[in-house]
């Protein structure tokens, strides 16, 4: 627990770090706020990580979460079979509430999910990592959580 806690904050640190080099590693201009406007509407968006928490908790709970949905980008939407937050529903089976957010920078978000018994025993581990990144409006673009293999 504590090694993937740290694990997930050196991963965290490592954004901070790569995004202070922002001007170096990418364009001067595209999709990315600039660093210095924490002012501006873009940047405030990228702040607010409600659409990743309503997509974390969906992961471990058995029913709909209320609004994911329309947290999704369509591309996201895409990969679930029906429509509405009942689609996102998925086999949560592997893991168990609460998902701690461990932070968030600019468009990435990581929480920490615990893994059930069985599976926790079975992998020797007993939580897993989840990363999410949000677009400009604040929409779930990605996310990546690993499938824990029985």
């Amino acid at each position: 627990m504590e090694h993937l806690r740290a694990f997930a904050l050196l991963a965290l640190l490592a954004l901070l770090v790569l995004s202070a080099c922002g001007p170096i590693m990418r364009p001067a201009e595209g999709p990315y706020p600039p660093l210095a406007a924490a002012t501006s509407a873009s940047a405030l968006a990228t702040t607010d990580h409600h659409c990743a928490d309503l997509l974390a908790q969906s992961v471990v709970q058995l029913g709909p979460v209320h609004g994911v949905w329309n947290c999704l980008e369509p591309a996201v939407q895409s990969r679930y079979r029906g429509s509405g937050d009942q689609a996102v529903v998925e086999a949560s089976a592997y893991f168990l509430a609460p998902v701690t957010l461990i932070g968030c920078h600019l468009l990435v978000c990581v929480y920490s999910i615990p893994l059930e018994a069985t599976t926790a025993a079975t992998l020797g581990i007993s939580e897993t990592a989840m990363t999410i990144w949000l677009d400009d409006a604040g929409l779930v673009a990605y996310a990546a959580v690993p499938t824990p293999h029985r």
